[in-house]
């Protein structure tokens, strides 16, 4: 039989109807990435660990973990909206005093993983948030004494439109929250947040539902194991320490979708520390343009 050419280019340019779900790109405190998709709300999510922030360090004498992740984020960029998740912390180093060094890791994906931005020593990201066609992240950066000048711990606003190329913007003496970074945060905890009250809610922290209005915060958590909640493709997802559950009735069940790995016996607990959810249709729309 001769198929036509016109006919195998409309078969070529078929894409299959993508459900409605989510991506979540997830970073823990031991500094390990991990992938969790949900594509509907009756599927069955997957999960599995994708990368790390940094080297092994683990030698046969001591342990130390890769580094941590503190932050994540997710906007769809441009006018060809592509998405892109970015998650911040930073890796331990051997020098041979144990030290820090801040990393930013970006994906399309939220499986494919490239290092973007590498920080000096003792300066890492805490939180990021998106606003106004911008990620902003707020940053801690513990200067050392040099000859002839006194360093200090400084809180840093840097800034990026698409979460590879960072700029700082702004710096302020001390550990606080850097202001210009709070002013970026939409959502706010509440007055009886105690020593958090007011304090703006980061991404990774709080997740929206657009369609219902309904907004649900990491201070809706029924204890302190819950750590990061986010929302995307009416799907949500929060970090329950070493799990990652995701709820398909605006919260009121939760679905287990996978643990961290733990280390070695008696070196304590890895758990979730920040996740951050991207629409599955639109992420998938986007990889369909680019075949």
């Amino acid at each position: 039989m001769v198929v036509s050419l016109d006919l195998l280019t409309r078969v070529r340019n078929i894409h299959w109807k993508v459900p409605d779900g989510a991506i979540f790109a997830i970073g823990d405190d031991h500094g390990y990435i991990w992938h969790c998709t949900m594509a509907g709300k009756k599927a069955v999510p997957t999960f599995k660990k994708v990368g790390q922030i940094g080297p092994d360090n683990e030698t046969e004498t001591s342990y130390l973990p890769p580094g941590k992740f503190w932050a994540s984020s997710f906007a769809l960029i441009g006018t060809g909206k592509t998405p892109t998740f970015i998650l911040g912390g930073h890796a331990f180093i051997r020098k041979p005093e144990t030290s820090t060094i801040g990393a930013i890791w970006l994906a399309n994906d939220g499986e494919t993983w490239t290092q973007v931005w590498t920080g000096v020593e003792q300066r890492s990201p805490r939180e990021f948030v998106r606003d106004a066609n911008e990620f902003y992240a707020w940053m801690i950066y513990n200067e050392p004494d040099s000859p002839g000048h006194d360093g200090g711990d400084f809180s840093e606003c840097w800034s990026s439109s698409d979460g590879a190329s960072w700029e700082l913007i702004n710096s302020e003496s001390g550990l606080a929250v850097n202001p210009v970074f709070e002013s970026h945060c939409r959502y706010k905890y509440s007055s009886a947040a105690g020593s958090l009250a007011r304090k703006g809610l980061a991404d990774g922290q709080f997740g929206f539902d657009e369609k219902n209005n309904l907004l649900i915060t990491v201070e809706d958590k029924p204890d302190d194991s819950v750590q990061t909640i986010s929302f995307a493709g009416s799907i949500w997802g929060r970090g329950a320490r070493p799990g990652f559950e995701v709820s398909v009735d605006d919260g009121v069940n939760w679905t287990f979708a996978g643990n961290v790995e733990q280390p070695p016996p008696g070196l304590g607990q890895t758990n979730i520390w920040t996740a951050i959810a991207g629409p599955l249709k639109e992420i998938r729309a986007w990889q369909n343009a680019r075949l």
